[in-house]
């Protein structure tokens, strides 16, 4: 059984946190982005040392902002996953009406509408979007 836990904090403050994201200590970048002005748009940052920051976006105005910090655990999950073949060539087209999602990490980027993919980047994306929900729910859990 895993551990999992967040320790929340949400600022104004942050914005400037976003200007400043060092892209060395980045492990991912996930960005979702909305078709057409439908669904949420954002960016989830997790950092090496198990910080995160989500940050709402709206129109070039910024939202919401939630700050939290992974276990080590959890880090040294995602790594695992970001090393299995997420080739995402064949899911990489442009359906109407699909929100594309953005992952970026290891100078790698791909582009996807996660509700049509499958194999390992279905498997990194669920992940991503499970500790995503904890952390806007703002609700340490259990894996």
């Amino acid at each position: 059984m895993m551990t999992f836990n967040f320790n929340l904090f949400s600022s104004d403050g942050s914005r400037r946190i976003t200007n400043q994201i060092n892209q060395n200590k980045v492990l991912l970048h996930y960005s979702k982005r909305s078709c057409r002005g439908i669904g949420p748009e954002y960016d989830l940052w997790i950092f090496t040392d198990g910080k995160v920051l989500y940050e709402e976006v709206y129109e070039s105005e910024h939202g919401k902002e939630i700050m939290g910090v992974l276990s080590r655990e959890e880090i040294y999950d995602l790594t695992i996953l970001l090393k299995k073949d997420l080739d995402s060539s064949e899911h990489v087209k442009n359906v109407r009406g699909f929100p594309v999602t953005i992952l970026k990490f290891k100078g790698r980027e791909l582009e996807y509408h996660a509700s049509i993919i499958d194999g390992a980047l279905k498997t990194v994306d669920n992940k991503i979007e499970y500790l995503l929900g904890k952390l806007q729910m703002g609700i340490p859990a259990l894996l």
